[in-house]
């Protein structure tokens, strides 16, 4: 029985190429065709997933947009020095410093420091989060009309507009998240096919030379699904390969905004059961992504 986790891409594309060799050397044409199929899906999709993570396309963001994070980082580390200044001179238990600390465990819960790590639109969103407190919170606009800091929460907000706007110039040739994870589960379909049809004509084939190509175009597939069970079972992240060379390749996740194009639903045993062939012909849908955008 083989339980078939979801494939990253790259890995899919390489054991395929490595089934279709096996096949072609034996001959076996009518399960090429399949196999050709599959490949040239995969082949889009990594095209696919390419351009949605940006490496193909312009900039999704203005041009405008890093200056703009820049400046909105150090508007919002002068807001932080302040606060920070006023408990430094005042210490922590007098009433300026008590306003301080309480300002900025509102304003930077997890610190500014966190903030400055954020991708373009997490940021964005911290700052509306940071700034509706702000004016919604009765307690913190006190706080901060008592330490005078009203002024550095204005220039924020006045950055952040401008940032905003930055950041909705988007490329609109861009494919969407569902758009990818469609394509990769298609991919994974086709892989279940090629599974259950190797499966089913090794079951039928003679002892010889063709039943020892099935088994190892077969052995291509159990062979990274084996990997990525590895992976899983170290609770590590399930790496994607280099589909020419099989060589693990780092993740580019597309930058802060990217998702995770890698890794498979669940953590034990979760994954798609080819045990007698005649079963896996009526069924055996693959294992869906876990996370959406």
């Amino acid at each position: 029985m083989l339980n078939l986790y979801q494939f990253p891409t790259g890995r899919r594309l390489f054991c395929l190429l490595n089934v279709r060799e096996v096949l072609e050397s034996a001959g076996i044409d009518d399960l090429r065709a399949e196999v050709e199929r599959a490949i040239a899906a995969d082949r889009a999709t990594r095209e696919l997933e390419d351009h949605y993570r940006g490496s193909k396309v312009e900039p999704e963001h203005a041009p405008e947009a890093a200056e703009l994070d820049a400046e909105l980082s150090r508007s919002l580390s002068a807001l932080d020095g302040v606060l920070a200044a006023t408990l430094k001179a005042f210490g922590g238990k007098s009433p300026p410093g008590v306003s301080a600390v309480f300002a900025r465990s509102r304003l930077f819960p997890h610190g500014v420091r966190h903030m400055r790590r954020m991708s373009f639109v997490e940021r964005e969103v911290a700052v509306e989060t940071l700034l509706l407190r702000a004016q919604t919170e009765r307690r913190l606009a006190q706080e901060i009309r008592r330490l005078g800091v009203q002024s550095f929460v204005e220039r924020v907000a006045e950055v952040n507009v401008r940032y905003r706007r930055a950041l909705q110039v988007t490329d609109a040739t861009k494919p969407s998240y569902a758009e990818v994870l469609a394509a990769r589960k298609a991919g994974q379909e086709a892989l279940s096919g090629i599974v259950v049809s190797l499966m089913a004509r090794l079951r039928g084939a003679d002892k010889g030379k063709e039943s020892r190509a099935l088994a190892l175009a077969l052995q291509q597939v159990i062979d990274q699904n084996a990997a990525i069970k590895r992976h899983r079972r170290r609770r590590r992240h399930v790496t994607d390969v280099d589909p020419e060379t099989g060589d693990e390749v780092a993740d580019d996740g597309g930058g802060g905004d990217g998702e995770d194009f890698d890794e498979a639903d669940g953590d034990d045993g979760g994954g798609e059961d080819f045990g007698a062939a005649e079963e896996d012909e009526e069924d055996g849908q693959p294992r869906e992504e876990a996370d959406a955008a």
